[in-house]
């Protein structure tokens, strides 16, 4: 199995576990403003697959210049979408159907608490439902995948790149 496929899948396996972690401690059902914070925090996951991949690419490699170690990052993201996005399906449609209503009645009770009208009350609450189907969480996980893996690769190819004379590819 190639670097980038292990390190991808280990990652779909880390953010499923760490999916599985808030769900089991009750933070995407009673603590929903502590899972806010939370899904920050859950980047250190994708930037240490990233950089574990990155980081081995480079030790088994005498050239390993910028493009190199981002494309190994690239593909470490992509090829973890798709067990991700799967796994997250499962999470919102079977393990935890009700988390769209949690939310909405969280998002609508902090809106009312600041004094927001009925108008964006209903607007909030259609956008929210609308992310509900199928269709638009894939499309959400494989945009939000590609921009993060390409946000992420590129920083981090900066630290993991090797200059001088030993490679530039």
């Amino acid at each position: 199995m190639h670097t980038e496929q292990r390190w991808g899948l280990g990652l779909a396996v880390a953010l499923s576990l760490w999916t599985m972690l808030l769900h089991i401690s009750g933070v995407y059902s009673t603590r929903l403003a502590l899972a806010q914070s939370l899904d920050i925090v859950v980047m250190i996951i994708p930037i240490a697959f990233i950089a574990g991949a990155m980081g081995e690419q480079r030790r088994r490699s005498d050239s390993f210049g910028y493009m190199r170690a981002f494309r190994t990052g690239v593909f470490t993201m992509l090829i973890s979408w798709p067990f991700s996005a799967a796994f997250m399906l499962l999470y919102h449609k079977i393990i935890n159907p009700e988390w769209l209503d949690r939310l909405v009645a969280f998002e609508l009770a902090r809106l009312r608490a600041s004094g927001a009208g009925a108008s964006v009350l209903a607007k909030t609450e259609s956008a929210l439902r609308a992310r509900a189907s199928i269709r638009a969480e894939l499309t959400s996980s494989v945009i939000g995948t590609v921009i993060l893996g390409l946000a992420l690769s590129g920083m981090l190819a900066l630290v993991f790149r090797r200059r001088g004379n030993r490679g530039r590819t």
